[in-house]
Parts: C-alpha cells; sequence; structure tokens
C-alpha cells in the first residue's frame, strides 16, 4: 500500500531571503525585548561633569528645597508623592554605584496597555515591513512572492508590481531569485533522503514529495513523523504544511488546499477528499483552468460525474490525467533525489579488441578520461572498476 506524504513550504522563498539576509549581516547587539541597562556609574568624583561647588546634579530637584540630610520621614513622604518616572533613582540616595534602569522602559502606553512591543531595527526589513518579490518579464514587473505582512495587505502573488507599490506606501520590493530557491529545495530533499525516507522529489518550486511506504513504522506512525518534520523545519525558521495520502497528486492537493497544518488522509478515500478542492488543486494549466471557469467547474466534484469525452474536449487531456493521478487510477512516479552520482566514463570501439596491448591502451585512455572527470568534480578515487562488454 503506496503512501506519499507532500511537504508545502508556502513563504519559502520570503523566509529563505530573511535567512540569507540574518546570516550574512548580523546585528550588533541581539536584538531582545529586555530593557538594556545603562553602564555603571564612575565613584571616582572627578570624572562628573557637574562641579562639586553647592550645586545639584541633574535629576536631584526633590532636594533642592535645602530639606536633604535633615529631615528624612520628610524627604520620603515627599519623595513618594512624586509621579513613578519622576523619583530619584537609589544612586541620587547616595547608593552611586549601583545600576538604575531607566524610568520610562517598564511604563505601560498611553492606551492603557502592555508596554508597546519593541520594533524591529531597520536594519532588518523582511522583520516589520511589508515585502514582496518580483520577478522581470521584458517590461513588466510580477509579484512572485509576499510576506504575510504584505497578504494581510492584500497583495498577492501574480498582481503587477506597480498596483502592489500603489497599494501599498512602505513596500519593501527584492527582486526573486528561483535558481536559489530550487538550490535549497534541493538541499532539503538530500537531508529528507539520509534521515526521513530513502525516496525524496521536489514537487513543483515549493515543496518535496516523501515516499513513506514501508517506512512510517521507524519514526512511530505517519502523525509522528509529520509533527518531526515540521518541528525540524520550524526550528531552523521555516513554515510549513504537510499531508499523507496514498496517490502523490492527492496529497499535493491536501498540503496546498485542505487548509490544515497536518493532513492524514486513509487510504481509499481520495475521491471524497478532493471533492470539495477547487480544480486547482490538481495541477491544471492555466488553459485548463480558464476553460474549467468559463464552464463553470469550480470543485473538483464537478469533474467526476462528467463523460471522459466531453470533459477531454473542454480541458485537455492533461486534465484527465491529472484527475485519474489524484485519484489513483493511472500512476505517477516520484524521480528520487540521488545523493551521490558515482563518475563514470566509457568508450565505444568500432572494432573488438582482443589482444593485451590493446585492451591496457584503452584502460589506460579510460584512466586519463577519468581523472579529467574527478578533477573537474574536486573528487578522489580509493578503488575503480572496469567492465568490458562485448
Amino acid at each position: 500500500m503506496a503512501r506519499v506524504a507532500s511537504l508545502y513550504l508556502p513563504q519559502l522563498a520570503i523566509e529563505r531571503l530573511r535567512q540569507a539576509e540574518r546570516s550574512a549581516a548580523p546585528p550588533e547587539r541581539p536584538w531582545s525585548s529586555a530593557p538594556i541597562l545603562p553602564p555603571a556609574v564612575d565613584d571616582d568624583p572627578g570624572a562628573c561633569s557637574v562641579p562639586r561647588g553647592g550645586g545639584w546634579r541633574p535629576g536631584a530637584r526633590w532636594a533642592q528645597g535645602g530639606a536633604l540630610g535633615r529631615d528624612k520621614d520628610a524627604e520620603a513622604a515627599q519623595i513618594g508623592r512624586l509621579p513613578a518616572h519622576q523619583r530619584p533613582p537609589m544612586r541620587e540616595l547616595g547608593r552611586r554605584s549601583e545600576v538604575a534602569e531607566h524610568p520610562f522602559r517598564a511604563m505601560p502606553s498611553d492606551e492603557g496597555g502592555r508596554a508597546a512591543t519593541p520594533i524591529a531595527p531597520a536594519r532588518w526589513p523582511l522583520w516589520g515591513r511589508p515585502t514582496a518579490l518580483i520577478e522581470r518579464t521584458g517590461q513588466r514587473e510580477v509579484v512572485t512572492a509576499a510576506c504575510p505582512v504584505a497578504l494581510a495587505l492584500d497583495l498577492v502573488p501574480g498582481m503587477a508590481a506597480a498596483h502592489g507599490r500603489a497599494l501599498v506606501a512602505d513596500l519593501d520590493v527584492r527582486e526573486a531569485d528561483a535558481a536559489a530557491d530550487q538550490a535549497w529545495l534541493g538541499r532539503l530533499a538530500l537531508h529528507a533522503v539520509g534521515y526521513w525516507t530513502p525516496v525524496a522529489s521536489a514537487s513543483g518550486t515549493d515543496g518535496l514529495w516523501l515516499d513513506m511506504t514501508g517506512s512510517s513504522h521507524l519514526f512511530g506512525g505517519e502523525a509522528r513523523f509529520c509533527r518531526r518534520v515540521l518541528r525540524f523545519l520550524a526550528r531552523i525558521g521555516f513554515t510549513a504544511r504537510i499531508a499523507v495520502a496514498g496517490t502523490p497528486g492527492a496529497a499535493h492537493a491536501l498540503a496546498r488546499f485542505s487548509g490544515e497544518v497536518v493532513t492524514l488522509l486513509p487510504p481509499g478515500k481520495e475521491v471524497a477528499a478532493l471533492s470539495g478542492l477547487p480544480v486547482a488543486a490538481l495541477r491544471l494549466e492555466s488553459q485548463a483552468l480558464a476553460a474549467a471557469a468559463r464552464f463553470g467547474l469550480e470543485r473538483v466534484g464537478d469533474l467526476l460525474p462528467m463523460p471522459r469525452g466531453p470533459l477531454a474536449r473542454r480541458l485537455g487531456l492533461g486534465a484527465i490525467a491529472r484527475l485519474d493521478q489524484a485519484l489513483g487510477r493511472a500512476a505517477e512516479p516520484i524521480m528520487p533525489v540521488i545523493p551521490f552520482e558515482a563518475p563514470e566514463v566509457s568508450r565505444r570501439l568500432l572494432e573488438p579488441i582482443g589482444t593485451p596491448e590493446a585492451i591496457a591502451q584503452l584502460i589506460a585512455d579510460l584512466v586519463d578520461d577519468l581523472v579529467a572527470v574527478l578533477q573537474r568534480r574536486g573528487l578522489g578515487v580509493r578503488a575503480a572498476a572496469h567492465r568490458l562488454r562485448g
């Protein structure tokens, strides 16, 4: 019984860019909501910028009435009547070596709620500002990805970049890098092959397929496996959703359109689970999606009762193939990621050889070819095998 997991990373491009910025330019001081304590006060009177000829230091206006050192109870009462932000710190009362916190840091906001959440520094625009990634096609700029802040402001992928700038004045626009995204997915697939499942493959530009057939019991079941994968991605700063089904197409559709973080579909329930999903869940071409909208076909369940002939004429044979693959009626092989491909060289001869001299010369030529391949890839060799085919 086949079981396939589809891992979906909806914010892959934005979160990868944020990780790259964080590793490339770390801040001088780790950002934290805790108050930063001022430096300790120097006990040397000569280091004070205020002369000691009888004048008061700044902030000690409460003692200018001449009552300092005469009536301690009156002083305490006078200090108690002052607002919290005007009361003198302990170092003004004689304990000058004690570090005091700033009086305004712990005060509530003007609205009466909790203290305002600190704003991230301006050098981290991906943390606080709406960010969108664009791709240039000729003279046209199209939004390919948007952060959650931008999505909340009605910026969606596929929108023109000029429209997005008009909607959000402080929009931070970056260049999309599809090659870097695919390279990161490739590294994640290699990690999956080494630690999760023996077969993994990229599914589009925003996720992976993981073949879990016969391996889920090694992690305590499918539910625990999904939680483990999500925890790993959360630790490295990526948002993900995952779905497990009997076919790659069903798992792909549920991971992106079910609305759940983890979806576990029992075997044989693909028809019931996919019927309520939009037609776009079948990974159809743009022409097929436009034709489905023109004929009023909005859900996958609308395609199931239709005869194959009229459906193929309206949406094309590709739509029929995708529907059969999602429902398990047609096979959809997963092209696995190979962790390492051993270098190999070969020679094709016009005529067979049989003399020891000719065989030795052929082996020497193959060794020279193999050395060139190893030099290009930066590899070495401990043992090499040669095969002669008649």
